[in-house]
C-alpha cells in the first residue's frame, strides 16, 4: 500500500495480512462454494510452492519435516490430534520454495483455517492416513523425485478436502 504524507513524501506502507483476512472472511460467509474454493486455492499454492521447493529444499528444511514427522507420530501415539505438526509441515514445505510472497499468500489462506483442518484429521482413519501421506510426501522430497512429491501432495489435499 502506497502512503503520502504531506510535507515528507511518499511511503509504501506494510500491508497486513489481516486485510486479506478480512476478505477472505467475509467472502466465506457469504458464499456457500467458499469451501471449494478455498481448498482449490490452497491446493494451486501448495503444488506449485511444492514444485519450486523440489528444486530448493535444503537439508535443513528435510530434516525439520523429519522432526515434523516424529511429532507428529508421538503426539498421535498418545492420542493427542497433531493439528500445529500438520500446519507446520505444510508451511515448511512452503517456506522451502523459498518465495516470501508464496508464503505470505499461503499463510494468510491456511492460518485462519485450522479449525477446518482440525475437523479434516478427526474423521475416522483421517490421521493415520496423513501420518502416511506425509510421510510419502517427506520421502519423495528427500529424494528430490518431484514427480512423486508432487503426486504425493496431490493425494494428500484431495483427501484432506474438509
Amino acid at each position: 500500500m502506497i502512503e503520502t504524507r504531506r510535507g515528507e513524501g511518499t511511503y509504501i506502507k506494510p500491508f497486513g495480512s489481516y486485510r486479506l483476512v478480512e476478505i477472505l472472511l467475509s467472502f466465506l460467509l457469504k458464499d456457500e462454494n467458499a469451501r471449494k474454493d478455498l481448498t482449490e486455492t490452497r491446493r494451486i499454492i501448495e503444488l506449485e510452492a511444492l514444485k519450486l521447493a523440489c528444486d530448493r529444499i535444503t537439508e535443513e528444511y528435510i530434516e525439520k519435516l523429519y522432526q515434523l514427522l516424529v511429532q507428529a507420530k508421538e503426539e498421535w501415539a498418545h492420542g493427542d490430534l497433531p493439528v500445529e505438526e500438520d500446519y507446520l509441515f505444510h508451511r515448511t514445505i512452503v517456506e522451502a520454495c523459498d518465495n516470501r510472497l508464496l508464503l505470505n499468500l499461503w499463510v494468510s489462506l491456511v492460518e485462519y483455517n485450522k479449525v477446518a483442518i482440525e475437523r479434516s484429521l478427526k474423521r475416522e482413519g483421517r490421521m493415520s492416513l496423513a501420518l502416511i501421506e506425509h510421510e510419502n510426501i517427506y520421502l519423495a522430497l528427500k529424494k528430490r523425485d518431484c514427480k512423486q512429491a508432487m503426486l504425493a501432495m496431490s493425494r494428500h489435499l484431495e483427501n484432506s478436502r474438509f
